[in-house]
């Protein structure tokens, strides 16, 4: 069984290796040279050089009954919340900005994902400002886990033949409050309040402490899947007037794959790679 490893553990070439080239052999019907573009929390900066070592080289993929070789001859690293940032700022091209007034303030990047909420501050310009690089352990996962099991605790008898909800349901029911499912609907305002009390506590703290709340920023983009699923919860947090979604509300789990691509795009027109 394999264990899910976390931090430094994460980037070895028999972890992180593998699993960068078992994608790349699903998306390749043939072997090539390759360049990845990996993106990493912003804690964990310090292990970019273990990530790029653990991809770099020759690889031999078995997929089915077909062989196939790869030969990373490149790689390099950004922050996820970074690929946020840039989907708002960058068009598709990487080369021109589509919001040019975010790029001349002083911009939070908050990316809720599955098992940790990422914070990171950007300078005019898009430079990264590691003194407000914090990722804090929980996520959009234990806030559906623990819907979950208040919702089963409140319909026994409506889910003991279910091993599992239907996934699209409950984020749907987490968004509005109600779950819909066998031509019925289940008021569960009161189990989404249970299931992201944790969460916004721990996220309000953060915002306040170690972010300084609303003042210290002309910009907040919210991204990453989980903002999408909170961010109506997440706003009276925040209380700023200028909020941006990294991308659309069914897209944010996306917005940092599509900003990390309009970014190696513009590191290869300026020639940086």
């Amino acid at each position: 069984m394999l264990t899910q490893r976390s931090g430094s553990a994460r980037y070895t070439r028999d972890y992180y290796g593998i699993l960068a080239i078992s994608a790349l052999a699903r998306i390749y019907e043939r072997g090539q040279e390759v360049a990845i573009f990996g993106s990493h929390a912003p804690g964990d900066v310090k292990y970019r050089d273990d990530l790029m070592k653990s991809v770099i080289g020759e690889w031999t993929v078995e997929v089915g009954k077909r062989k196939t070789g790869f030969q990373v001859i490149y790689a390099n690293t950004f922050d996820e919340p970074v690929g946020g940032l840039m989907n708002v700022l960058l068009t598709e091209d990487g080369q021109h900005y589509q919001h040019a007034s975010v790029g001349e303030g002083r911009s939070l990047v908050i990316d809720i994902g599955g098992f940790t909420t990422d914070w990171l501050a950007v300078n005019p310009g898009g430079v990264v400002d590691y003194g407000l690089a914090k990722s804090i352990s929980i996520g959009i996962n234990q806030v559906v886990a623990d819907f979950e099991e208040s919702f089963r605790s409140n319909h026994i008898d409506l889910v003991k033949d279910i091993p599992v909800l239907p996934p699209a349901r409950v984020r749907q029911a987490i968004l509005t409050g109600v779950f819909e499912g066998g031509g019925k609907k289940y008021l569960c305002g009161e189990y989404v309040n249970e299931a992201t009390s944790l969460f916004l506590n721990r996220f309000a703290d953060t915002y306040q402490r170690v972010a300084g709340g609303a003042l210290a920023w002309d910009t907040i983009i919210l991204t990453g899947g989980g903002s999408a699923l909170l961010h109506k919860r997440i706003l009276p947090i925040i209380k700023h007037a200028n909020v941006m979604l990294a991308d659309q509300m069914d897209c944010m789990h996306l917005a940092n794959v599509r900003g990390g691509l309009k970014l190696w795009r513009l590191y290869d027109a300026m020639k940086l790679f």
